[in-house]
């Protein structure tokens, strides 16, 4: 029974990877014109790898600044495959998103505590901006995630995110929450 519990985890960790890279990946067009197939593979195998590694940290609870170095590792570790990708290597902003979404999958289904944050990408800013319109409160312009390339502009959008939470009178759910429940709004 136990083997087969373990089989299944692996499974479903393998598919959010796939789910995370694909999210990240589809409209951030990162390859190199001259990446082949197996260098993109061989990119996607190291890349799960580091970020197994790196996950492991989250199976406690994670502070701000220590999940901002996990992102800028990240970015950081993809700078080795100059070849295969563009910009030599992946922006924060698209770091961002794998890390953010791959933690979001796996807690989701309780095995980490509440992420520091979640994936900032155009609809969750668009719906950031939905509800600050209805609480009345300033909006702010939809920055374009696949082009951050450091904390400093990721940092502005989760801190108005915190600020629409505390309008809405939502501080005592964590930010994590908060945007699942904007992922679950119809569009």
């Amino acid at each position: 029974m136990g083997n087969q519990q373990n089989m299944k985890s692996k499974f479903l960790l393998n598919e959010f990877f796939i789910l995370s890279i694909s999210g990240a990946l589809q409209r951030a067009n990162v390859y190199s014109k001259t990446a082949t197939s197996q260098e993109k593979e061989q990119f996607k195998k190291e890349l799960r790898q580091y970020l197994n590694t790196v996950v492991e940290q989250y199976f406690s609870p994670v502070s701000e600044e220590n999940h901002l170095k996990n992102i800028a590792q990240l970015a950081e570790f993809t700078s080795a495959f100059k070849t295969t990708l563009k910009y030599n290597g992946l922006t924060f902003g698209v770091s961002q998103h794998i890390l953010n979404l791959f933690l979001k999958y796996i807690w989701c289904l309780k095995l980490i505590p509440d992420p520091p944050h979640f994936p900032i990408d155009g609809k969750i800013q668009d719906q950031l901006n939905t509800e600050a319109e209805r609480l009345n409160i300033g909006t702010r312009a939809v920055s374009p995630w696949t082009k951050l390339t450091n904390a400093a502009p990721y940092l502005q959008i989760i801190q108005f995110a915190r600020t629409v939470q505390h309008a809405a009178q939502k501080d005592g759910v964590s930010l994590a929450e908060y945007e699942l429940a904007f992922y679950l709004k119809p569009s």
